[in-house]
């Protein structure tokens, strides 16, 4: 795949303009969502630096490629020669290897919460990224991430006390199955309800 290549967004895109100063680094770059590149080069230069987040769109496109390339061989009957047969373990671990890395990539994505991928329409390219921060000021995009982040743990917290509770007591189990019991009955006694109003 070529490197240059960059995955379409939506229209908001964050982007900044920083002046570095540090010996031979030093110049006007230009900071995105995809990572550093130096300032007057055109949307598809080369980066300078790349975020987690374009290593992963790199690493998807790149697999779906290969998956392409894979069926057009596969179609011309590449299953049946000795030298797939004979490859095909090392095939499988190198895809392995790929798919772990999109997952631990994906995983940290998700974790922050900041942005989604989900496949472009329109041929505009594979893939398009959305966030919160593109519709919103940073700082409020930002701060409602942090309120949901923490309303999770806060959640999450209470879960797993309650199914703590409840499996220590004995006397919890018990007004369960009273519960359960409960439902039963009077499940039963709408079903005979219904049955003698429509006879």
């Amino acid at each position: 795949m070529d490197p240059r290549w960059t995955p379409s967004t939506t229209t908001g895109e964050l982007r900044k303009t920083v002046l570095m100063l540090r010996g031979k680094k030093s110049g006007l770059y230009v900071k995105d969502i995809y990572g550093t590149r130096i300032f007057g080069q055109k949307r598809g230069a080369l980066f300078i630096k790349m975020t987690p987040l374009y290593r992963e769109l790199i690493l998807r496109a790149e697999l779906s490629a290969i998956k392409d390339k894979y069926n057009h061989l596969a179609s011309m009957g590449m299953l049946g020669w000795p030298t797939y047969n004979e490859e095909r373990t090392y095939l499988n671990c190198l895809l392995q290897l790929i798919y772990r890395r999109i997952d631990a990539y994906k995983e940290r994505r998700l974790e922050a919460g900041l942005f989604y991928i989900r496949p472009a329409r329109n041929n505009k390219g594979p893939f398009k990224v959305h966030s919160p921060l593109f519709g919103t000021p940073v700082k409020q995009a930002l701060k409602r991430r942090r309120r949901q982040m923490k309303r999770g743990d806060i959640l999450g917290s209470y879960n797993n006390g309650c199914a703590r509770a409840i499996k220590a007591s004995p006397s919890a189990t018990v007004a369960a199955e009273h519960m359960m019991n409960l439902l039963k009955y009077t499940i039963a006694s709408i079903f005979i309800g219904c049955i003698i109003v429509l006879s």
